[in-house]
């Protein structure tokens, strides 16, 4: 994406800041803290186990990384 960009002529400094804010880790974190907080209500009636396992392939089928799902499912199943 960056030497795409580059190749259409954007500068540098633009580009490293676009893909900083679209790439942004903690937006990330927190997005899908929200979604589980949301979602987990919905399992109040599982089996913890079964909540975790349904949450867990949720947020994957979403589209975030494994390490922010196992984040996003320890501060919502505290």
């Amino acid at each position: 994406l960056r030497q795409e960009l580059a190749r259409k002529g954007i500068d540098k400094s633009i580009i490293q800041d676009a893909l900083d804010e679209a790439f942004d880790e903690s937006r990330e974190d927190n997005m899908a803290v929200e979604l589980a907080r949301q979602k987990v209500r919905s399992y109040s009636r599982d089996e913890p186990a079964a909540a975790r396992r349904k949450l867990h392939s949720f947020l994957l089928r979403r589209g975030f990384s494994y390490e922010t799902v196992r984040n996003a499912i320890e501060q919502t199943m505290e």
